[in-house]
């Protein structure tokens, strides 16, 4: 649900891609619902999906879930706000983000220094400096991140997924995975798969 919200220019994406991927990140975003109904009914049928766990209960919980994100944007920005702990408004980096999720599987830092305009070395030491991390970094959590999306919403064998997050090398993309999840691919998707 959060990958297809973070390829969307709206609130949302902007909050979520500063959450995941900008170092000493303290935002809140509200939104004044007014006892929305339609708002409380989703998230009343949320709770009562967890509560019951029926089959397939994580499934219908992802696709409420995005309705609830729906809902969320249809709200006038008059009745919505970020509170801050720490000021944080460089748009530049949330679209540099947006653009390395889009396009993830295959974005070099070239690549991106060409479409916003930058030397190599400025783009490398700018997305250090905002986030905390590398490029390769940056690119990496979010093909394993998508690679986890695959492996519990599709039956798609291992090596098709390592190459459809930009991973030619199944050795590879297989080490990395467990590096972060501290399992491999396979025993990921048998412990998650909806």
């Amino acid at each position: 649900v959060f990958f297809k919200m973070l390829k969307g220019n709206n609130v949302i994406s902007e909050f979520f891609l500063n959450a995941l991927y900008i170092k000493e990140n303290k935002n809140i975003l509200i939104f004044h619902s007014h006892l929305d109904k339609n708002l409380l009914d989703c998230s009343l049928q949320l709770f009562t999906e967890n509560y019951n766990r029926f089959p397939s209960y994580q499934l219908i919980m992802n696709n409420l879930f995005e309705i609830l994100l729906c809902l969320l944007l249809r709200f006038k920005p008059s009745h919505m706000n970020v509170n801050q702990v720490k000021q944080y408004s460089d748009i530049r980096i949330i679209e540099m983000l947006q653009y390395i999720q889009q396009w993830c599987e295959h974005i070099t830092i070239q690549e991106m220094a060409e479409e916003f305009n930058l030397s190599q070395s400025y783009l490398s030491k700018y997305i250090a400096r905002k986030l905390g991390k590398s490029f390769r970094e940056i690119r990496q959590e979010i093909r394993l991140e998508k690679a986890c999306e695959m492996l519990t919403g599709s039956n798609s064998q291992v090596d098709h997924i390592a190459a459809a997050v930009g991973y030619q090398n199944v050795e590879h993309f297989i080490r990395l995975f467990k590096k972060k999840y501290h399992v491999t691919p396979h025993q990921y998707r048998l412990n998650n798969k909806v």
